[in-house]
């Protein structure tokens, strides 16, 4: 079990005793700050692989998580953690775990498949429909990357009381004798046994388009669509279709307002936009990069941009409301705390000194110092007693405020912009044909498509600036500052 402070120099010491022939070491430093640990265990595991000596993290649950995430590295032998720390975990936390594996095909994994294409109904022309682009088959990716050697495999536990493994990388629709032959090229496959053969599915799916950002039909009021229907793939996109399909069909039979998550709210909001403005001729999946607001779309900041939004759909329990909120006073408090002013102590300049940062020579803003790139609000807490104390959560998100509050604020003025372009709404029943000015292509897209909104219409295919420039002046002419739902128009007191 190491201490760095019983020894000058750790590392050399670490060394030592791996050299020794120890099996196991407890690397205990719990009294540095997560990042300076995780650097020092990187370096301890590079030691221990060497000599394949197990190294037990201690204390740091997240940056154990990290580091067993990182296959690239030696990988740690456990965690060791204090009775405190360990009664704290949660029972989700504290569920034994399995290790996974990576395997590669070969040559003869290829040439087997290969030889046997024609009889794979996707290339042998039993099936039409277009092969989802980021969930290829093995056959798609020996016939679109023909130059690589090998492809990765990984293997997956299918749980704790049964021997089955997923094959995540091999799906295919060849005959039965044709998986079996080349699963057993795979080093350490020589001997499996498959318990359910992989197939392909062909699947109908109605034109997205045709989809209000509700996930409404919007030719049939009530009718709610969801997954695989839509033209969408991936669990994670069913799945937030379904919550959002579920949401407005209750809030429809309710008689309540809408539920609409922008492309600035939500991925779910990207997702839906997406696929009933672009519609698909291939199986969507949700990307993050097709989210242009990705700075703002956090996981740590989702309890924030949502929270309010369920609450509304009544969706949020009281408790967890009452949880956003003492988060909420929680970051007030602090921030209201670091506009303080601080003098260029020594004090100040030696913690600067320490974190790698420029000192300062005259008066500063606690604010101002947290945006340095090195500094943490437990630094300024050293510094300044009196600051609140925060929970991880909120201390978390003053902090990324203060690194990266320069590019927020940037996308948030893209937002802004972008919302001007939302909130002008457009008609249902908006007569684009009669337009002058509008391109044919324009008039015919529009009316096809019948978008809820300005910006809505400006992400439609074949739908020029210019366009959109004659649909604006049209509107402000015809004084259109009204919202609707679904069902009804409503004024501009009740918009959503």
């Amino acid at each position: 079990m190491t201490n760095r402070h019983l020894a000058e120099d750790l590392l050399p010491q670490v060394e030592k005793v791996a050299a020794m022939g120890i099996q196991t070491i407890i690397l205990r430093e719990k009294d540095l700050k997560a990042a300076e640990y995780e650097k020092l265990a990187r370096e301890v595991l590079l030691i221990c692989e060497k000599y394949q000596t197990k190294c037990m993290l201690h204390n740091f649950s997240e940056v154990a998580e990290k580091l067993w995430q990182d296959k690239t590295i030696y990988q740690p032998a456990g965690l060791h953690l204090p009775i405190g720390k360990f009664l704290a975990l949660t029972e989700e936390q504290k569920k034994e775990q399995q290790c996974c594996y990576l395997t590669y095909t070969n040559a003869e994994t290829h040439q087997i498949i290969l030889d046997n294409l024609e009889r794979s109904p996707m290339f042998s022309g039993k099936i039409h429909a277009s092969p989802t682009r980021y969930c290829p088959s093995i056959e798609d990716k020996l016939v679109r990357f023909p130059n690589k050697d090998r492809h990765q495999l990984f293997i997956e536990p299918e749980g704790n009381q049964t021997n089955e493994m997923y094959v995540q990388g091999f799906s295919t629709s060849l005959p039965r004798d044709v998986q079996q032959l080349s699963l057993r090229t795979l080093p350490g496959f020589e001997n499996c046994e498959i318990m359910r053969y992989g197939y392909a599915i062909e699947y109908d799916c109605i034109d997205p388009t045709a989809l209000a950002l509700t996930l409404g039909a919007k030719d049939v009021p009530g009718l709610f669509f969801a997954g695989q229907l839509n033209g969408s793939s991936g669990y994670e996109e069913a799945a937030a279709q379904g919550l959002l399909a579920g949401i407005n069909a209750a809030l429809y039979v309710s008689e309540e307002p809408p539920l609409i998550l922008r492309r600035s709210d939500a991925y779910i909001g990207v997702l839906a936009d997406d696929l009933s403005t672009k519609g698909t001729n291939e199986p969507y999946r949700m990307m993050t990069s097709r989210a242009e607001y990705r700075l703002l779309l956090r996981q740590d900041n989702a309890d924030l941009r949502l929270t309010e939004l369920g609450r509304r759909t009544g969706l949020i329990s009281d408790e967890r409301y009452a949880r956003l909120m003492r988060k909420k006073e929680e970051i007030a408090a602090a921030k209201r705390a670091l506009e303080a002013t601080v003098p260029p102590t020594e004090t100040l300049n030696l913690l600067l000194a320490s974190r790698n940062e420029s000192p300062v020579i005259t008066g500063v803003r606690l604010g101002t110092l947290l945006k340095r790139k090195n500094i943490c609000y437990t630094d300024l807490l050293e510094l300044c007693p009196d600051l609140p104390p925060l929970s991880d959560e909120a201390r978390e998100q003053i902090e990324i405020d203060a690194h990266y509050g320069g590019y927020i604020e940037k996308q948030n003025e893209h937002i802004r912009r972008f919302e001007n372009q939302e909130n002008m709404l457009l008609p249902p029943d908006f007569d684009y044909e009669s337009i002058n000015g509008l391109r044919l292509e324009a008039r015919q897209k529009l009316t096809a498509m019948r978008p809820a909104n300005l910006g809505q219409a400006s992400r439609i295919s074949g739908v020029s600036p210019a366009d959109i420039a004659v649909l604006m002046i049209k509107l402000k002419q015809n004084g259109q500052n009204t919202a609707y739902s679904e069902n009804e128009t409503v004024t501009e007191d009740k918009k959503i």
